[in-house]
């Protein structure tokens, strides 16, 4: 496998992410102990490809520091297709990044949004949307106050036309916050 994204599966807790590059994959990880002895396990991703791997990786093995080009802001213009076209904040550069990028979070792309771009050669390598984005609650079924349990949820559609479930005293007109990295209801937004 050649230029290889690696992604830790295990995270130990306090530590952060760190991209180094092993012979010619670059790896997105972070060291965990298994069975007493320092490991990075790691999940490798084809850049351009559809090959995964997952592969450990020892405290003493020898990494170097991968070069990579400085994230950068872009606002979202649209969606054309399964792609977004993204404007660069300072220089109105315009570039077609893939919607895959962002797993399930692409149906919940609105205009604007101000998105961080990570860039290894050249080539996008990460898109990370803002870490939760507002939306107006299109249609909510109305919930009988003599069944209301109050670890319930009920089902929603938001402006977008996504589906989210949020809790009962959510109506129809309101305005929800939605975590972008688990795409689940975060709170009720308070009208000015």
């Amino acid at each position: 496998m050649c230029n290889q994204v690696k992604k830790t599966t295990h995270v130990k807790p306090g530590k952060g992410g760190a991209f180094v590059q092993v012979g010619n994959c670059l790896v997105l990880g972070d060291v965990h102990r298994a069975h007493n002895f320092p490991l990075l396990q790691a999940e490798l991703k084809e850049i351009g490809g559809n090959r995964n791997k997952n592969q450990r990786f020892r405290s003493t093995e020898d990494v170097t520091a991968a070069e990579l080009d400085s994230y950068q802001f872009y606002t979202l213009l649209y969606m054309d297709g399964d792609n977004m076209v993204l404007m660069h904040e300072e220089t109105f550069e315009q570039r077609e990044i893939p919607g895959s990028m962002l797993g399930g979070a692409a149906p919940f792309l609105s205009d604007g949004m101000r998105m961080r771009v990570e860039f290894y050669n050249g080539e996008p390598l990460q898109v990370k949307p803002p870490a939760a984005a507002d939306f107006t609650v299109a249609e909510a079924q109305s919930v009988r106050s003599d069944t209301v349990n109050p670890t319930s949820f009920k089902s929603v559609t938001l402006h977008n036309g996504q589906r989210l479930m949020v809790p009962p005293f959510v109506n129809e007109g309101d305005i929800v916050s939605v975590n972008m990295d688990t795409l689940e209801y975060a709170e009720r937004v308070k009208k000015a």
